[in-house]
């Protein structure tokens, strides 16, 4: 399918994928040329118009209409398997809005066992990720469980099954275990892959957001040291971009599919993102961050698109990547300046770090985060404390850059410290996740996810049984 990454970014990738023997769609008349639809559905005219709306209203932020108009069009569609679907996208509204409880109620009425055995999956998986973004982990922890049991009698490599391991590998790396979470994963793609002709984007429609779990986990244990990390990462999350692009037209035919990869094609292309900006090419991450911006914001840069929590949460997150990119970018620049000149550059209030003040800024706002250090954090971050930490350590390095902020910086890196000290279930510094100290007990990398807004990196360990393959 028709891909979001740059031609000029992703030769390395096409590269990649060729010495695998396989095909990147370049157009959408290929994809659509190619694309095949399910003879049998479950999907009735009416339900098909329904999710229709109502995820063109989850994309244009009128999720009040959309709720309204599901409530009373559910109440029509008398066969349970067709109104699954519906009800699952009420849940989704219901997170997007920012209420918690409704949305748990929708999801946990979905798992009941008489319930299609993929619409309980995706229930498990949309609930499991709330409680993550909501701090829930122990929650979490259950969901998954209750997951992995219901999956229990699924055939090996089938997509029920795939998913189950999938989001269990999650859970791991949102809790820091990401050693269990790589295998885990390892698991779930190599049986997916197992009697598989090729990589195939329709195949892998119904498994899209196994699939980013699966590029964060490689995300997480690579060395950005290594040449072909690059080629690697990238060919992972290109794959999580056309599954991902290829779920978005099976409404019709496999609305489940759909439903479970909102936002994926975003947070993958984030995810490549924090590749790029790690291996210091500034250039192709700032054309990704773009994209991404234009897909969680909306046309016309969110113009006449009500800001709802949802997207005022990923749009705060891709600011903060945003602005960590100018950030080191500046730090490469005047490094190579220094080099040049054998001496200390000072900052003399322009540059990058100026524009990556005013983005950190922007981010802590939308995330309603303090943007003063007269502001108190609230005892429960609105996003990951690790994620606020994270940022908060990072801009005190732009304004240390910047002249007369020095003071501000060190009271701001203060902050971020006993953020992250409080939060009681790191055993990493914080200047080890910002790369300013190395560690060799630590190897993975760290990367924000979108939808949880969590940072995935080693924090620690959640006691959990790994499932037996």
């Amino acid at each position: 399918p028709q891909t979001r990454f740059q031609d000029n970014h992703v030769s390395a990738v096409r590269q990649a994928m060729a010495m695998r023997g396989l095909h990147c769609f370049s157009s959408r008349s290929s994809f659509v040329a190619k694309r095949w639809f399910a003879s049998a559905s479950d999907v009735t005219p009416l339900t098909a118009d329904i999710l229709k709306y109502g995820v063109e209203c989850l994309k244009n932020g009128k999720v009040d209409d959309a709720l309204r108009t599901l409530e009373h069009g559910v109440t029509m569609i008398d066969d349970p398997a067709a109104r699954g679907p519906v009800e699952l996208l009420q849940g989704h509204l219901h997170v997007e809005r920012g209420r918690h409880d409704a949305a748990v109620e929708a999801y946990k009425s979905l798992l009941g066992k008489e319930r299609p055995p993929l619409l309980r999956m995706a229930a498990h998986e949309s609930l499991a990720q709330l409680c993550l973004k909501e701090g829930e982990d122990q929650q979490a922890a259950a969901v998954v469980q209750s997951a992995m049991a219901d999956a229990s009698q699924a055939a090996p490599g089938s997509a029920l099954m795939v998913r189950a391991y999938a989001l269990t590998a999650f859970m791991y790396h949102a809790s820091g275990d990401i050693a269990a979470a790589a295998s885990l994963c390892g698991q779930a793609m190599q049986e997916w892959d197992r009697d598989a002709a090729g990589v195939d984007a329709d195949r892998d429609a119904r498994v899209a957001s196994s699939l980013k779990y699966a590029s964060a986990g490689l995300h997480a244990t690579l060395s950005m040291a290594d040449d072909d990390v690059l080629k690697n990462m990238g060919w992972a999350y290109l794959r999580t971009v056309n599954a991902a692009a290829a779920a978005e037209g099976l409404i019709d035919t496999d609305p489940i599919s759909t439903l479970s990869a909102l936002h994926v094609e975003a947070d993958a292309l984030l995810g490549y993102s924090q590749v790029l900006i790690a291996r210091g090419l500034f250039t192709e991450a700032e054309k990704q961050l773009t994209v991404v911006m234009d897909m969680v914001e909306g046309p016309n840069g969110g113009e006449g698109i009500a800001r709802t929590p949802g997207r005022v949460q990923r749009v705060g997150i891709v600011l903060s990547v945003l602005a960590n990119l100018y950030r080191q970018r500046c730090i490469k620049e005047r490094m190579g300046i220094e080099k040049q000149l054998g001496e200390k550059v000072h900052e003399d209030g322009g540059g990058s770090f100026i524009l990556a003040e005013g983005l950190y800024q922007r981010a802590f706002q939308m995330l309603g985060c303090p943007t003063h250090l007269s502001q108190e954090m609230k005892t429960v971050p609105p996003v990951d404390a690790a994620t606020v930490a994270l940022m908060q350590g990072q801009y005190s390095r732009v304004l240390e850059n910047i002249a007369g902020r020095q003071s501000e910086a060190s009271r701001w890196r203060e902050r971020a410290e006993k953020l992250w000290e409080n939060m009681g279930a790191s055993t990493t510094s914080l200047a080890v996740v910002m790369g300013e100290e190395v560690s060799t007990s630590i190897t993975g990398n760290a990367i924000i996810d979108l939808r949880t807004g969590r940072l995935l990196m080693p924090l620690s360990k959640l006691e959990m049984r790994s499932p037996e393959p």
